[in-house]
């Protein structure tokens, strides 16, 4: 088939994706829609890159593939590259009532170039842009004009890149590493639970897929307890490390005898099987902020999991804890 593409200086934007070639040497671009919310910046990493105001959101990654090993997926639609770069974005975001990142993509509507360009040299980014927009119409990009029907004149909704901790993003993408399985899924999770969270009618599924970023986290945090000396840890081992790693330092007292986000472990149940031993369920027992809640912990729970070390709003809060805390003892 002929390869159609459009040139502009070093950028060939290209409709097919060459697959005689290593997928490391190719980069897919993919757009989003209008109805998420992004934080409006320009960042590019050695492999991927992400673009977002008021016209148009993209972002750009390496065509990495899943291991060999792995079954196959037809619902699996964005690549490992992708899950890390839009995870970086996730655990930069805020916990105490800091602003989401809600990534909507376009799936299946892709443009492609070269994965030797340097994504970090001036002006690729308005350059790759540029690319985009032209093909807008053109009859050579079928494939894209869904995704153009898709945005329309609609602005997109960006919110200052200074609402996120963006000094963290690229230490966050360097630790993400594409062989940790367990912690790719949870971040697909929770990009597919924003996605769902837009729509009322399919909250209930936006929770489950919190839920599975709930395990995954669970997973990681049990292989980091082996790590640090506990050759079978429990659920109530990971509970205490929860309890110990950030609600201890911010001043809150409970049962430090408790499983894992335990609040949550017979609505998972219940969930998930219309039968079990807490008897038959006919519908979801969730609450919204049952979604809400999971949202806004697990990204730092990730982040601090591969870096090893509190973000700055983190250290914030646990002084205003501490301030709080000798206050009282002052009243007293």
């Amino acid at each position: 088939m002929r390869k159609v593409y459009r040139e502009i200086n070093r950028i060939v934007l290209e409709n097919r994706r060459n697959f005689s070639m290593d997928g490391r040497h190719q980069m897919r671009v993919t757009l989003f829609r209008p109805s998420g919310i992004y934080p409006k910046v320009r960042i590019s990493t050695r492999h991927s890159a992400f673009w977002a105001d008021e016209n148009l959101a993209f972002m750009v990654a390496r065509c990495t593939e899943w291991q060999d090993h792995l079954p196959h997926s037809d619902v699996m639609w964005l690549n490992p590259e992708e899950i890390r770069l839009l995870g970086s974005l996730m655990m930069t975001e805020r916990f105490d009532g800091g602003q989401r990142c809600t990534f909507r993509i376009i799936p299946r509507c892709h443009a492609y170039i070269d994965g030797r360009i340097d994504l970090k040299k001036t002006g690729i980014l308005v350059q790759i842009k540029k690319s985009l927009l032209e093909t807008q119409g053109h009859v050579d990009w079928r494939g894209l004009q869904n995704s153009w029907a898709t945005i329309g004149e609609s602005k997109f909704e960006c919110f200052p890149s200074d609402w996120l901790q963006m000094e963290l993003q690229p230490l966050f993408w360097n630790r993400i590493s594409l062989c940790n399985l367990v912690l790719l899924r949870g971040i697909y999770a929770l990009i597919k639970a924003d996605m769902l969270a837009l729509e009322y009618e399919f909250r209930e599924e936006a929770t489950i897929n919190t839920f599975i970023a709930l395990d995954a986290s669970f997973e990681l945090v049990l292989r980091h307890l082996k790590q640090s000396g506990n050759p079978s840890p429990s659920s109530r081992d990971a509970g205490m490390w929860l309890y110990r790693t950030f609600d201890e330092p911010l001043g809150l007292s409970y049962s430090e005898n408790v499983r894992y986000f335990e609040a949550f472990y017979d609505q998972r149940i219940q969930t998930l099987h219309p039968g079990s031993r807490l008897g038959d369920m006919p519908f979801a027992p969730l609450a919204w902020d049952d979604y809400s809640h999971l949202r806004s912990s697990l990204p730092g729970i990730l982040g601090f999991l591969l870096t090893r070390q509190y973000t700055p709003e983190f250290l914030e809060l646990f002084q205003e804890a501490k301030r709080r805390a000798g206050q009282s003892s002052t009243k007293r």
